[in-house]
């Protein structure tokens, strides 16, 4: 009976330090995210979207952090910012960067298609569609800011 008490508590305590690992992962996690989000405030938002899902597509992709995608494709929730400098793609988790001139932009109906072999502080094709309502406006602001029509 003791021995059944002792494992309970045991699995009680260390279920209480992994909620509470994560808890401080999640906190770290929105931090982070409200700094970079304001670094992007800074840089000077001119356009965002909405929560939308984004097709991307990685190539011979390696980051400045190391990460590294020979083939990789997904469809995950993420949200387009166009800055003065470049277009940001977050892809949650993760965000990738397009300078205007590097880029490539296609409209097919609804779908803005971007897509540069030069991404920002990393190397390899990136490609990124996503269905967007006012997907017209989108392409016109990018070409005007100096993306080629692909």
């Amino acid at each position: 009976m003791v021995w059944i008490i002792a494992g309970g508590v045991v699995v009680l305590v260390v279920l209480l330090l992994v909620m509470g690992g994560l808890a401080v992962l999640v906190v770290k996690g929105r931090a982070a995210q409200q700094r970079a989000f304001a670094e992007l405030e800074a840089e000077g938002v001119l356009r965002r979207s909405g929560p939308v899902m984004v097709t991307l597509s990685l190539t011979n992709y390696r980051s400045a952090r190391g990460g590294f995608a020979s083939r990789y494709s997904a469809r995950r929730s993420g949200k387009l910012l166009l800055l003065e400098r470049g277009l940001v793609v977050l892809a949650l988790p993760r965000g990738f960067r397009f300078a205007h001139e590097q880029t490539e932009v296609r409209l097919e109906g609804g779908t803005l298609h971007v897509s540069t072999d030069a991404p920002v502080s990393a190397s390899g094709r990136v490609q990124v569609s996503v269905s967007l309502p006012d997907a017209e406006v989108w392409y016109a602001d990018l070409k005007q800011r100096g993306a080629r029509c692909a």
